[in-house]
């Protein structure tokens, strides 16, 4: 049975549809209201035969959509483009883009959203080209005098880009105009030319503005699109549009329409993720698919470890289309991209730049800024900077090609000297009282002046840092290793991070034990066992406080051993051995006492009172607390980790002693107290607190309410308190 033909409304849906524009969209690009598109959609209205070729010609129909109005001319009334390329056999997705272009360059002269010139850049690969085609074509009903296409040539590679004399030459020709021998003649007759008539002239590949300029018309009806690699941001009349990588659903899509069979779902995904969205990638690897099985090409550059190698299909390959941009960039500039391929970490900032680089900021900034500006490195949403994945496999490439040893090596040997400086004035603004081994300064500008500042620099360079530590190990830098690892502990114990927390030091130590460094390693042990305690691996934590105590005595002039010694007790304190976890805490408290150690001194008061609160001894564990509590406080600031500690024992202590108002009073100011010092654990620890003081008086909705806040933050941090508070809401 023969399919009924659809009307007019419902070819002008589905094809509105499958552009991805919205009735907004729409009605943007075409300069008709949404509400008369929606009634042509629901049929409710027919369109003149005017407008149905207009449409026709926005959604690129080619005809079909127009012949579906009953006595529609068979022939479009405007000129099809002239000299325009066969565009991809397959446009998906880019609805936007597409919807914002036509309509820029198809509102009238001084219409405000409305440019002369409109420029699309992007990366290479990105589909900058097919873009301004399929605008192009949309165009068509609205440039009668046709569409000029001219390749500039800007990043071909084997050949020389146009000039802007050479592109005019080619152009006048086209039009059948006489070409002046001089450039700025040849410049004034193509502007008259194009002043009195409505030309689209696409210029593709563009690799500078001067390139372009001389071919701008004032004052004319006639529009400019431009393609480059490269924003071309001293055009300031036009407007700029950033070409990114489909997203992946996208990708998805769009690999499936070039593809010639069905494949998996699972290994289409794997695909496009291998490809990182980049349309040239992609149709390279829709190419190679016709020769090999999907599910190999999927899995072929996880074995080898090179996916460059991989995208490329003996005619083309992504390697040589990043080749030409990164050849387009001068000599210094070249250098730099191989030194950002050398960052272990997958975004940075200035900062990292001139430590890596060796130069002042102000430069560092600048070479960032033309390295965006070719569109080899990205901004992402934090104002950091990044590399399109495959980019950063071509610079990390170039880092070993290009750069000599000696170079990568002293390149890397000031980011990590860079990031130990800066960690170290990080970690003495939000703790000042611990103590930290000594680095050298780099004389580097910190980029913070107080406690927030710099608790927000650590957690935005967390990852980076972490990754460091790591080049650290691996380059053989073991001191710097090791030092790293301890500066983040503070960080680590602050948050909660036990992931990192625990890799860094699983690194730090094996620096240390190479470096055969009795120092370091005892703090590594020390503060790796730290973190097992906390997420309850107890007999693995004390096997490192035991090698400390046992084998490392001297390390630190016997500080590290009382270290060890303290944290033994908190071992002997979980496993329910309260006398013996006393006896250890009053010997370690005897020798940071004697060596006038304040701060441990005042750890291990608290300490001393947790243990005294399960051996009922209630007065003693407060006056205890409460000892420390003022050590903390001494002299006043901001609420440190220390001190909401102790707060947080005090209120636990009161409620343990049935003063419930006294428990609420410090359990309120836990609460503030460790949101105001970014202690998410010591936050959530008095909301667990003030749910029992709740309970306790009976107001169970309020108990509830305690411990749902209480454990929505524990499970964010992954720790095993969650447990416990959710199974009080369930007895509730």
């Amino acid at each position: 049975m023969t399919e009924p033909r659809p009307s007019f409304g419902q070819e002008l849906r589905r094809r509105r549809l499958e552009r991805g524009l919205s009735l907004n969209d729409l009605a943007r690009i075409a300069y008709y209201s949404k509400g008369h598109l929606s009634k042509i959609e629901n049929g409710r209205a027919l369109p003149p035969f005017d407008q149905a070729w207009h449409l026709d010609s926005v959604l690129a129909a080619d005809g079909e959509l127009a012949r579906l109005l009953s006595g529609t001319p068979p022939a479009m009334p405007a000129a099809a483009p002239s000299g325009l390329p066969n565009g991809p056999q397959s446009f998906v997705g880019r609805g936007e883009e597409l919807a914002t272009l036509v309509s820029r360059l198809s509102a009238p002269s001084g219409d405000p959203g409305g440019e002369p010139v409109c420029v699309i850049d992007g990366m290479a690969g990105v589909g900058k080209t097919a873009l301004a085609i399929n605008v192009a074509r949309a165009l068509a009903g609205r440039f009668p005098d046709g569409c000029l296409f001219l390749d500039l040539r800007g990043y071909t590679g084997n050949v020389p880009p146009l000039t802007a004399a050479e592109a005019l030459d080619r152009l006048l020709r086209r039009l059948d105009l006489p070409v002046p021998a001089d450039p700025d003649e040849r410049s004034a007759r193509f502007r008259a030319h194009l002043a009195r008539r409505r030309v689209l002239l696409v210029l593709d590949n563009a690799i500078h503005s001067d390139q372009v300029r001389p071919l701008i018309p004032a004052l004319s009806a006639s529009r400019i699109l431009v393609t480059s690699r490269g924003r071309l941001s001293s055009l300031d009349e036009a407007f700029h549009l950033g070409l990114d990588p489909l997203p992946q659903e996208e990708g998805v899509r769009f690999f499936r329409a070039i593809l010639d069979t069905e494949a998996e779902q699972e290994h289409v995904e794997r695909i496009v993720r291998l490809c990182d969205g980049l349309p040239l990638a992609l149709v390279i690897m829709a190419a190679r698919s016709r020769l090999s099985p999907i599910e190999e090409l999927a899995s072929s550059a996880a074995e080898t470890g090179d996916r460059l190698a991989e995208i490329e299909d003996g005619e083309r390959s992504v390697r040589s289309a990043f080749e030409v941009s990164y050849r387009a960039l001068p000599g210094h500039l070249r250098e730099i991209l191989g030194l950002l391929g050398l960052l272990p970490g997958a975004d940075w900032t200035a900062h990292h730049l001139a430590a890596l680089a060796g130069c002042d900021l102000a430069s560092a900034r600048r070479y960032l800024e033309r390295l965006v500006g070719a569109r080899l490195v990205e901004r992402n949403s934090d104002w950091r900077f990044e590399f399109h994945d495959l980019i950063g496999d071509f610079a990390r490439h170039k880092a070993h090609s290009i750069l000599p040893e000696p170079v990568r090596e002293a390149a890397r040997s000031r980011l990590v000297a860079w990031s130990l400086d800066m960690t170290a004035r990080a970690d003495a603004q939000i703790t000042p009282e611990r103590y930290r081994p000594p680095v050298e300064p780099t004389g580097h500008r910190a980029p913070f002046a107080d406690e927030t500042s710099a608790y927000a620099w650590l957690t935005a360079e967390q990852r980076n840092l972490v990754a460091t530590c790591r080049l650290a190990y691996e380059i053989g830098d073991d001191s710097a290793c090791w030092r790293l690892a301890a500066l983040l502990r503070g960080h680590f114990f602050l948050t909660k991070q036990w992931d990192d927390w625990l890799a860094t030091h699983t690194w730090a130590l094996a620096a240390a034990e190479r470096a055969r460094d009795p120092d370091g390693e005892a703090m590594t042990r020390n503060n790796l066992g730290l973190a097992l305690m906390e997420i309850g691996r107890l007999d693995e934590a004390d096997a490192q406080f035991r090698v400390v105590m046992d084998r490392l005595p001297a390390a630190g002039n016997g500080h590290a051993r009382a270290n060890a010694l303290a944290n033994h007790a908190g071992i002997a304190y979980l496993r329910g051995d309260h006398e013996e976890s006393l006896r250890l805490n009053e010997e370690a408290l005897a020798f940071y006492t004697e060596h006038r150690k304040e701060r441990n001194r005042a750890i291990t008061l608290r300490s001393i009172g947790l243990v005294e609160l399960e051996l009922g001894r209630y007065d003693q564990a407060i006056a205890h607390m409460t000892m420390a509590y003022e050590a903390f406080r001494d002299p006043p600031r901001q609420p440190s980790i220390d001190a909401v500690m102790a707060v947080n024992c005090l209120g636990e202590a009161w409620l343990r002693a049935g003063d419930l108002d006294r428990a609420e009073s410090w359990l309120a100011r836990g609460v503030k107290d460790g949101r105001d010092c970014h202690s998410p654990y010591e936050e959530a620890r008095a909301l667990r607190g003030l749910g029992e003081v709740a309970f306790a008086r009976g107001r169970r909705e309020e108990a509830e309410e305690h411990w749902r806040a209480a454990l929505a933050q524990f499970r964010r941090l992954g720790a095993p308190e969650a447990a416990a508070v959710a199974d009080r809401i369930a007895a509730l």
